[in-house]
């Protein structure tokens, strides 16, 4: 799947496994606590909310196969029916969606085709 990320097919799904891995591995402040000192100095003093995780995979589990596969594609009207699917806000959905396409674009410019 790490190759998949800098090809045109890396979508919603990807990053949904990608945060059930995240998941399995245990609480973000755990896996800060394991690196060391001088490293995790910035990350140990902000507040980390391992719920977030749990709510953009309820988000993204919320949205249909198609949607996962062209997060693009998804209107307003999509985007609330995926908000009271996943128990969140619209806005919550709006910053998904965000992130992953902010990420998509990144990940084309690193690849050189942005």
């Amino acid at each position: 799947m790490s190759e998949r990320r800098f090809t045109k097919t890396y979508n919603l799904d990807d990053m949904l496994a990608q945060f059930e891995q995240v998941r399995k591995m245990g609480s973000m402040r755990d896996r800060i606590n394991q690196l060391p000192k001088r490293l995790a100095a910035d990350l140990r003093d902000q507040e980390i909310d391992d719920r977030e995780v749990i709510r953009q995979c309820a988000i993204i589990q919320s949205m249909t196969a198609a949607e996962r596969r062209m997060p693009e594609e998804i209107h307003r009207p999509r985007r609330a029916r995926i908000a009271r699917g996943s128990g969140t806000s619209v806005e919550e959905v709006d910053e998904l969606l965000r992130s992953f396409l902010a990420m998509l674009r990144q990940m084309r410019r690193l690849r050189g085709d942005g």
